[in-house]
């Protein structure tokens, strides 16, 4: 095995700790918790239902409680990287299953008080967190990304208020929701894998993709904004159901369509409600009564009828989603969701034909409608048909629970249904996860009276000196453009108002969070949050709006990652040494992306290079993400006038003065010169000139030397390659102190329980830093026993009572020092600048650090080795463990052998 000393490169990146800037488990930015598809309220109603006794209630829990997933203990297998399409490694559903288990038993601790279930979930949920770290594959890795990352955000929700979840696992889940799931989600829904340009080129049209892809991935952004009260997460996902990010939506009527073309486009983002529902229809009067008079189809309508469910599935619960914080999202563009909901439910529980449908082309830009490219759809399709999601009680309980709506196909489907499920019940492929159902249990409501119906509040903001009609600022500018200006001022004045719709009589009974009442609220927007108001209407209902306001600079920090790539070689650090004259790259990357970076060079964009160091040198680059707060990266580059590179065998060329090595191998050495330096003018050991020398077969340990001249100076440099011993070294047990070279320092057990640790040598007690090395056998693995306390040094480099021999002793010919190893030979030791012993961190000998010194001077000898037996055989030992026939010349250790097998070590100089 060859084994080379290799620089250490620690990963420079600025980690957001959320925990700090939100104020811990509950947040202090407004959100509602829990708050994602389902909210306290739910809950609340859900185990009243439960306690009397309600038959639709009791069976719903039955089957959620008999669920396969939501059994405590149930198995995750929390994968590294999770793979959703291509033609192999595909492993999705793992994570389908692990996070529907950690949501359903989320739900039955929230239901039954069991501290059981939220303790099962969490150890998912922090399997998870702590395991995986990638979502990939082909395009599909988008579909994974929103669907897995808003069901694993939703179960985090339900849990969060669970104390048996520590601060610090509940810090690393936000966190990982935002690094391994938000950032390809959001990823998808600005960039739609390279076709977001819509730049007139056929593979540049955003709209070819259907709906449920943009769908999924706005609700697994707004869900980890609510998880992580981070408004401006929020207000990123929110955005894409609510505005045309792509500005080419027209809304038209049915007879404006016919006028013109005949049919519509899908040109713009599909799952932007105008888009979802790309045209308002009439109910024809030979159907049941629609609210609104509207049935109006769904983008995928002229698709499979089970795409088509599961679109409706999710726009539904982004609209919860929104309901549970205080936006009413279902009554948006004129409550236009419901046509769309009454359209899908006639065709697949009705059982209608011939329903209302306009011509739609599905195309890429560039597809005209003569060539057929552009999927032409002219009806609903009967793939799949019928086809339901579990949603129809999370419908029925808004529509006619709170707004006395009547919805007779949505109440068709409902009772088809029955008592709705979820995964477990679903099926077992993709699509029986695509959904985490149970709204039966969860939402459901008697049907209000009319006169009982919640009244839909509007809102409108006035700031700039301008009013505009919605309630959130700071998400996204309507541009494809990235820009880092899309959040509020800090300083900025608003005013924000809730309005009642026209005919309502005003109770002038409203009250904001903050204490205020009156149905306007002037802020002065210093912070990022949500603020809420709370109307209570003539007949005793009460409704909400909230005000969603996300400031520039008071988001979290993005994760950044910086790197240096210098002689073909990429290293990720920010500090480098660099030979003179050469070139090196600088580069900084963002774990999201879509910001601005700005160089103390006046340059922009993500690298910049240096193309020839003549002295130390920084960089600083800034980069600002779209929410406007600021991360700072600065390089250091530090010129030096050559470096040492060793290679060993064929492998790799590694920067490096010293490696270790196998007896036999062939050795490279090699430096890397100034520009100017001729190879000719470096002159090694024995005369040899060039850059390169080479050892064919290495023999024993060896150091060569090298120089050459250079602005004036005769520059020194020397390789050292050590040649492995085949077998580990036998020293004889006795007293030693072990004493780590490069810093004078000694191995120390003071005695108090603390791990032992090097410092500076004890002449006042050197019990302390005396240590008994054992061994029971023939096999090189030894006891390290504190003469302090008689306690055995562990691989964990902690104190035992009780013997554990895991260690051995590496060392190299020709060579005074010693790497020691747990037993194993998979830990060695590394001392820490600060005299930690660190055994977590090198898994291969860089080097021989370490000096085993005989303890000849402490009265705490006796106490190990109390033995006055005859003497029946002196030994000698180089001080590598080599036995000898007699003293060396140099240093010699003498161990004194008694006929009851003890031993003493004594070390002797020869002149």
């Amino acid at each position: 095995m060859k084994r080379i000393l290799l620089t250490m490169i620690l990963a420079a990146m600025t980690v957001c700790s959320l925990w700090a800037q939100n104020g811990g488990k509950a947040g202090n930015r407004g959100f509602k918790h829990p708050g994602c598809i389902v909210s306290q309220d739910e809950i609340d109603r859900t185990k009243a239902r439960i306690a009397a006794g309600d038959s639709v209630a009791t069976n719903a829990f039955k089957y959620l409680k008999e669920s396969k997933y939501a059994q405590i203990g149930y198995s995750t297998y929390a994968v590294e990287t999770i793979v959703r399409g291509g033609d192999s490694g595909q492993n999705y559903m793992v994570a389908a299953r692990g996070a529907c288990a950690a949501w359903e038993q989320g739900i039955l601790w929230r239901l039954t008080g069991n501290d059981k279930y939220a303790e099962s979930a969490v150890a998912i949920l922090n399997s998870w967190a702590k395991t995986c770290k990638w979502v990939t594959g082909d395009s599909n890795y988008a579909l994974a990304a929103g669907i897995y990352g808003y069901e694993f955000a939703n179960a985090g929700e339900l849990l969060r208020d669970y104390e048996g979840w520590s601060e610090e696992d509940f810090a690393e889940f936000q966190n990982w929701m935002r690094k391994v799931w938000y950032t390809p989600a959001i990823g998808f829904l600005r960039g739609r894998n390279g076709t977001w340009e819509n730049s007139g080129k056929w593979w540049q049209a955003p709209g070819h993709y259907w709906s449920n892809w943009g769908l999924c991935n706005a609700l697994c952004v707004m869900s980890i904004g609510v998880l992580c009260d981070d408004v401006f997460i929020y207000n990123q996902g929110l955005s894409f159901y609510k505005y045309d990010q792509c500005g080419t939506f027209k809304d038209q009527t049915p007879e404006e369509v016919a006028a013109g073309d005949g049919y519509v486009w899908s040109w713009g983002l599909t799952e932007y409600l105008g888009n979802l529902v790309p045209i308002v229809s009439q109910t024809p009067d030979s159907l049941l009564s629609t609210p609104w008079g509207e049935m109006s189809q769904m983008q995928e309508s002229g698709r499979d009828q089970g795409h088509t469910a599961m679109a409706l599935g999710l726009a539904v619960d982004i609209c919860q989603l929104g309901l549970n914080q205080g936006d009413d999202l279902y009554a948006y563009m004129d409550n236009r969701l419901a046509g769309g909901i009454e359209h899908v439910a006639a065709y697949n529980a009705g059982g209608v034909n011939n329903l209302p449908f306009v011509k739609y082309i599905r195309q890429s830009n560039g597809f005209t409608v003569a060539d057929g490219r552009g999927g032409v759809m002219t009806g609903d399709s009967e793939a799949s048909r019928p086809s339901s999601r579990p949603c129809w009680d999370r419908i029925l309980a808004y529509y006619g629970g709170r707004k006395g709506v009547t919805m007779p196909y949505a109440e068709m489907a409902r009772e088809q249904v029955g008592i709705d499920l979820g995964p477990g019940y679903l099926g077992e492929t993709s699509g029986g996860f695509d959904h985490l159902g149970f709204t039966t249990l969860l939402c459901r409501r008697d049907k209000a009276d009319a006169s009982q119906a919640e009244v839909t509040l509007i809102p409108s903001m006035t700031y700039d000196g301008k009013t505009v009609a919605h309630n959130e600022l700071g998400g996204l500018v309507n541009t494809f453009t990235p820009n880092s200006n899309s959040t509020v001022a800090a300083g900025t004045e608003i005013v924000l108002t809730a309005s009642l719709p026209e005919g309502e009589s005003d109770t002038g009974q409203w009250v904001w969070d903050t204490g205020e009442t009156g149905n306007s609220l002037t802020i002065t927007a210093d912070s990022s949050r949500i603020y809420r108001v709370t109307y209570t209407a003539a007949n005793g209902t009460q409704s909400e709006q909230c005000f969603s306001i996300a400031v520039r600079g008071d988001v979290p920090a993005e994760g950044v990652s910086a790197s240096m790539t210098y002689n073909d070689a990429t290293y990720n650090d920010t500090t480098l040494q660099v030979v003179y004259g050469r070139s090196v790259t600088m580069t900084v990357t963002a774990d999201y992306g879509w910001g601005t970076y700005a160089w103390n060079t006046k340059t922009s964009g993500n690298s910049v290079t240096c193309s020839k160091v003549t002295q130390d040198s920084t960089f600083v680059c800034t980069y600002t993400n779209p929410g406007g707060t600021q991360t700072v990266t600065t390089f250091l580059i530090q010129m030096v006038k050559g470096q040492q590179y060793i290679g060993i065998g064929t492998d790799e060329m590694q920067q490096t003065a010293s490696a270790v090595a196998e007896v036999g191998d062939s050795i490279t050495l090699q430096m890397l010169l100034p520009s100017g330096v001729l190879a000719t003018r470096v002159l090694w050991d024995g005369g040899a000139k060039g850059r390169t020398y080479k050892i064919d077969s290495l023999a024993t340990t060896t150091a060569i030397s090298c120089q050459y001249a250079f602005q004036g100076d005769t520059l020194h440099y020397t390789f050292t390659v050590y040649a492995l011993t085949e077998e580990d070294s036998l020293i004889p047990n006795g007293n030693y102190y072990i004493r780590h070279v490069p810093t004078d320092t000694y191995l120390t057990n003071p005695g108090d329980g603390t791990a032992p640790f090097f410092s500076a040598e004890n002449t006042s007690d050197m019990t302390t830093q005396t240590w008994y090395i054992g061994h029971l056998n023939q096999k090189a693995q030894y006891n390290l026993q504190s003469m302090t306390d008689s306690l055995y040094l562990k691989k964990d480099g902690t104190l035992l009572k009780y013997t554990a021999r895991p260690w051995i002793f590496k060392t190299a010919k020709n060579c005074d020092y010693w790497a020691p190893a747990d037993k194993d030979g998979k830990i060695y030791w590394l001392t820490t600048a600060d005299g930690t012993l660190d055994l977590t961190t090198m898994t291969s000998i860089y080097g021989f650090d370490y000096e085993i010194i005989p303890a000849t001077e402490t009265t705490a000898i006796a106490a190990i080795v109390p033995s006055q037996a005859p003497v029946t055989e002196v030994r000698y030992y180089a001080p590598n463990g080599q036995r000898l026939s007699a003293p060396q010349k140099g240093i010699t250790l003498v161990q004194t052998v008694r006929s009851d097998g003890t031993a003493t070590t004594q070390k002797i100089l020869r002149p």
